[in-house]
């Protein structure tokens, strides 16, 4: 059994209720940014994750590989134990995924089959006024079955 390692190092928080963000060491991909979670709005969810996903620049080096990627997502107090993490995943990876449908979206890997290890990892968000919503951090890097999967704040 591979040992999963999370070291979490205090480097830098976000702006928003100075929330960290986290992401796999040695990414290749990542995006960061907060969420409305609504899980019984996947299409909605997928269509908007695509969009905020639009900025990122996906690696071709990404899109054919085998795939390290991490899902860390820090949830309101309100919703924290209410929130499957398996839905939200799915979600999140299908969005990545090559559109079947719709090719004006750009993508992360072609077949979910590319991924190899998963780090799905649900934290208690950090209470403030200014906002409802969740925050969302994703890496990906290409497989390599000699690193540990290690989780770091963003630098």
């Amino acid at each position: 059994m591979i040992e999963i390692l999370l070291k979490m190092v205090k480097i830098k928080s976000s702006k928003m209720c100075n929330a960290p963000y986290i992401f796999l060491e040695d990414y290749e991909f990542y995006h960061g940014g907060l969420i409305e979670i609504a899980t019984g709005k996947r299409k909605e969810m997928i269509k908007q994750l695509r969009k905020d996903f639009s900025a990122s620049k996906f690696s071709d080096n990404l899109k054919k590989g085998l795939l390290d990627i991490s899902i860390v997502v820090q949830i309101r107090k309100g919703r924290y134990r209410r929130q499957d993490l398996d839905n939200l995943a799915k979600i999140i990876l299908d969005a990545l995924e090559k559109p079947k449908e719709d090719d004006s979206f750009d993508y992360l890997y072609e077949d979910d089959n590319q991924i190899v290890r998963l780090i799905i990892y649900k934290l208690e968000r950090v209470e403030c006024s200014e906002s409802e919503t969740s925050q969302l951090s994703i890496s990906a890097r290409i497989h390599d079955s000699g690193k540990e999967m290690i989780l770091r704040e963003l630098k």
